[in-house]
């Protein structure tokens, strides 16, 4: 609104020289935000009226264009001798933006080959000497922010990026600004929306934005001013665009829903757009006719068969309330009533494909995505902090580097995992009590397993914890009095992966990055849980195994050799090579004393324990917790050894 009465005022020829009663000009007493609008007017105002008339045409064309593609419209600026570069695009962006689709900008200027028109598009517009809660302010109010969080972490950055080069004595590090840009965003929606209740104190916004893993904190008094000026005044953040005429239908076609209250099933026909199922009594395709309106955010879906053939469900995964949806009664729109939803297709090929499209549509709300967002940067950080506290001891050599660079795995990664893996021994209540949304299922064949999904980031991590033996004597018990059976075939580790499997498959998302940890003979499972995922089209980005014993088949070395195993053990715990006759697959990690570690990429085939090895002392050393100590030791500083010289480093 400010830039369309700027831009009227200097069209109108107002003179930008005049000064008030304190000699002080409009250019004096604007931002440098408004400053950059009135040189570009009177820029506007000085061109020939035949040029001005005809970039008016083209910006109209351009715009039309634009909101039906957005890629049509850019190229008939860039194609026009009175645009031709990313400049005359960011002008486009800029003055047309009260007539283009804020959400398709926003789409737009998020995609990774876009970042250098971001880059103008923000240097277009001048923060200096701005509050930064302004500054946000006038950059969000130029487009909607997109749903996809790379896209969101792309923007945030570039902005991030700029304030802090036109404001260096505001923030410490362009990292601040970063974070903080979230956080005020999450703040807006938490102090003025209705139905939050328990709004977020002064003191609470202050402690939440301190230990961020950066080396300096903002002071207290600059974050309690911005507590203040977004109570005050709410952003006023881009809400999604009302028409339906640009949106392009994902999927639609007849399925049976089950009701809310009234649990009888209809025949009902689906449309799914714009991260919206929509339902009708009738083919159509005209929205503002369906009988119920079901938006995708924070929602969850799974196979759910045992229903009803062919069916699945969408469902809150982290809370009982009812899912934000409304239908149509008697002509009149209300709220929906449902916990969850139960829809079944005519056939499992369509189950699975409007599964997938579902899946790829369903978003997070904005504060829980800007949270992870922020959590990961605020992750990054404090793995940085770890990184730089090590070098300033002995060197890391390229042992721990190729770990890194070939499955992407640090030490703050490895304490994660070993923490989960002691969680996984705990109640439903517990898990949940530290990882709300954790989808917690029930033991197989007394392997305990639960998974953490994250749609900002698609990733997803399946937790499985097998420890069998507290006790030396109940091992050495184990290995004496076995039946024919081998000890894998005993504890059933092959039919219990298979059951997991079948109960994660219904769960996970296949286009997700999928991290499989296992604790004990849980690693056992989770490798072979992995092997099956895999050939059933799933993404395994790595398997994470502590204290694994050995179970795989000489005849399964072939069909497993690929999967990306990382083994992690201590060199004295016993278990980690019991089961003769059986190998090991993937790199191995051994945990030394102290700050020590040796990675091997390829290992040599290893002996069998014996029962002297097994004693109370040294069955401990599985624990989980025995693991997680290990790996805690050498988060600030850790010293690789060599393979050769793991005799001199043993315990």
């Amino acid at each position: 609104q400010h830039e369309e009465v700027v831009r009227f005022f200097v069209s109108s020829g107002a003179d930008l020289n005049l000064k008030n009663n304190k000699s002080e000009s409009a250019l004096d007493l604007c931002d440098g935000f408004l400053k950059a609008i009135i040189k570009d007017a009177a820029v506007e105002k000085n061109t020939p009226d035949t040029d001005k008339k005809a970039l008016q045409e083209l910006y109209e064309d351009a715009a039309t264009k634009f909101n039906m593609k957005p890629r049509v419209g850019i190229e008939l600026i860039m194609n026009s001798e009175l645009g031709g570069s990313l400049e005359a695009v960011s002008k486009f962006l800029h003055r047309q933006g009260a007539h283009l689709n804020k959400t398709k900008i926003g789409e737009y200027l998020g995609e990774p080959d876009k970042v250098p028109l971001l880059e103008i598009f923000l240097k277009d517009m001048d923060f200096s000497n701005m509050e930064f809660d302004e500054a946000l302010r006038a950059f969000l109010a130029k487009f909607r922010l997109p749903g996809e969080a790379q896209k969101i972490d792309r923007i945030m950055e570039c902005f991030a990026m700029r304030f802090y080069e036109l404001n260096p004595t505001t923030f410490p590090h362009q990292d601040h600004a970063y974070l903080l840009a979230f956080s005020l965003i999450m703040l807006n929606t938490d102090l003025h929306n209705p139905s939050i209740k328990n709004k977020m104190t002064r003191e609470q916004f202050v402690k939440n934005n301190s230990n961020t893993g950066l080396k300096e904190d903002l002071a207290p008094e600059f974050l309690g001013q911005m507590y203040d000026a977004i109570k005050k005044r709410e952003i006023k953040l881009e809400t999604e665009d009302q028409t339906f005429g640009n949106s392009v239908i994902a999927k639609m076609g007849w399925m049976t829903k089950q009701g809310g209250r009234v649990k009888t099933w209809k025949r009902r026909w689906f449309i799914l757009s714009d991260k919206v199922l929509y339902y009708f009594k009738e083919k159509q395709e005209e929205t503002s006719r369906a009988c119920g309106i079901i938006p995708l955010e924070d929602l969850e879906i799974r196979n759910s068969e045992s229903k009803r053939k062919y069916c699945f469900e969408l469902y809150l995964s982290y809370s009982t309330n009812t899912i934000k949806a409304m239908k149509r009664e008697k002509g009149q729109i209300q709220k929906g009533h449902h916990n969850n939803y139960f829809i079944a297709a005519d056939s499992r090929e369509e189950m699975e494909s409007w599964m997938k499209a579902i899946s790829e549509n369903i978003f997070q709300g904005t504060s829980k995505q800007f949270d992870e967002l922020r959590q990961t940067r605020i992750q990054r950080n404090n793995q940085s902090s770890s990184s730089s506290s090590s070098s300033s001891g002995e060197a890391i050599d390229n042992t721990l580097s190729a770990l890194q660079l070939k499955h992407g795995v640090t030490f703050a990664d490895l304490r994660t995992y070993t923490q989960l893996s002691i969680l996984s021994y705990q109640d439903t209540a517990k898990i949940r009590a530290v990882h709300s949304a954790a989808i917690v299922e029930a033991p197989v064949k007394s392997f305990t397993f639960f998974t953490l999904l994250n749609n900002t980031l698609q990733t997803q991590t399946v937790v499985i914890g097998g420890t069998k033996w507290p006790t030396a004597a109940q091992l050495l018990a184990d290995l004496s009095n076995r039946s024919k059976q081998s000890l894998p075939d005993q504890y059933g580790i092959l039919l219990a992966a298979k059951q997991i499997y079948k109960t994660l498959a219904k769960t996970l998302k296949s286009h997700f990055k999928t991290t499989i940890v296992g604790h004990s003979v849980g690693g056992c499972v989770a490798i072979h849980v992995a092997f099956h995922l895999r050939k059933k089209g799933f993404s395994i980005k790595n398997v994470i195994t502590f204290g694994q014993p050995k179970d795989i088949t000489d005849r399964q070395l072939s069909q497993y050799d690929r999967l990306p195993v990382i083994r992690v053990v201590h060199e004295k715990d016993p278990v980690v090579n019991l089961f003769p006759n059986f190998s090991h697959i993937g790199s191995k990690l051994i945990l030394l004393r102290d700050i020590h570690y040796c990675f091997v990429e390829e290992p040599p085939l290893e002996s069998d324990t014996t029962a002297s090895n097994i004693k109370d002392d040294t069955i401990q050393l599985n624990s989980a917790e025995n693991y997680d100590r290990l790996i805690s030791l050498k988060l600030t500083r850790s010293v690789p050894v060599r393979a050769q010289m793991l005799p001199h480093f043993r315990d």
